[in-house]
């Protein structure tokens, strides 16, 4: 089983909030925390799939993706690997079911 986490922590006015402007902070607060957990549990499964597949797979590159998921943008970098038997490909895009140039998560 895979784990990661983050910490979340929440800064308040002195003059004190009312229920909307938190709300709001706990939002922004959360949306960053699930972008920092999306790419730490990518970074992850990828690390775990190219040590799995190493006879399969030789690094080639890393690329970006500009990704929109349900926590915003964000810039997920994975390898590009060349298949030892001819070809590139990506390996977590495989894993993710990411159709290529897909911008957008299911």
């Amino acid at each position: 089983m895979t784990h990661v986490e983050t910490k979340v922590s929440l800064s308040r006015s002195q003059n004190g909030m009312n229920l909307k402007e938190l709300e709001q902070e706990i939002g922004k607060t959360l949306q960053q925390a699930g972008q920092q957990l999306l790419l730490q549990a990518c970074q992850v499964l990828e690390n775990q799939l190219m040590e799995q597949e190493k006879s399969k797979y030789l690094r080639d590159k890393r690329r970006q993706l500009h990704i929109l998921n349900r926590f915003g943008w964000i810039r997920l970098p994975r390898w590009q690997a060349r298949k030892k038997e001819g070809g590139h490909c990506r390996p977590l895009d495989e894993l993710l079911g990411l159709a290529p140039r897909q911008h957008a998560s299911p």
